[in-house]
Parts: C-alpha cells; sequence; structure tokens
C-alpha cells in the first residue's frame, strides 16, 4: 500500500483553513439564528453546519446521535438535536485538550 509523503507538500499562498472554516461557520449561524429549535434542516445543510460529509451525518442518525425524520428520500434533522451535538463536540474537544496541556506540564505528552 502506497502512503502519501506529505513532507513535499507546500501551503497555498494565502489559504488560511481556519479562517476558511470559521467563514463558512459563521455564515451557517447567520442562515440559522433565526430558526426555532424545532425547526429542521437538511442533511447537506447539517453537514456543513458540522462540517462533516453527508453519509457521516446519516450514520449519526442512524445511531441515534441526532434526531430527524425521514420524508420520502429526503431527511430532515432537528435543529435542536443539532446544536446539542455541536455543543457537545465542542465540550468534548476542550476536555480532550485541557488533558494534552495537563499532559504537556507533566512532562508525559509528547507530540511527535
Amino acid at each position: 500500500m502506497a502512503t502519501l509523503d506529505l513532507s513535499k507538500t507546500k501551503p497555498i499562498p494565502g489559504f488560511d483553513c481556519v479562517k476558511m472554516k470559521r467563514e463558512i461557520q459563521a455564515k451557517i449561524y447567520e442562515e440559522t439564528k433565526h430558526m426555532t429549535r424545532e425547526e429542521e434542516v437538511s442533511v447537506a445543510q447539517a453537514a456543513r453546519y458540522l462540517d462533516l460529509a453527508d453519509s457521516s451525518i446519516h450514520v449519526l442518525l442512524d445511531n441515534g446521535a441526532l434526531k430527524g425524520r425521514q420524508e420520502g428520500d429526503q431527511c430532515w434533522i432537528d435543529l435542536g438535536s443539532l446544536t446539542e451535538y455541536e455543543a457537545d463536540c465542542r465540550r468534548m474537544n476542550e476536555g480532550l485538550n485541557e488533558i494534552i496541556r495537563m499532559s504537556e506540564e507533566m512532562g508525559l505528552y509528547d507530540d511527535e
């Protein structure tokens, strides 16, 4: 199996992935801020909101992590469920970052 050699990759001048992600999330926030928790979004909208593939949203629906319903061949996700899932992910990420920080302070963490 071939492996990808990332040591030879070069950054794209002027491209900031984090900035782009924040801009997209701000746009999505503007699109959804007027909505109530009971309103629904499409799989594509949920995928953009969470920065995931549509297929990942279907997996989250199938395993119950997101609440939604199917109408014909279209799935709709409860906006409240989506924002709760995002908040849970953010809290989990913050907790993991805190564990890494504490491990670094104690000399137990090596990022290589």
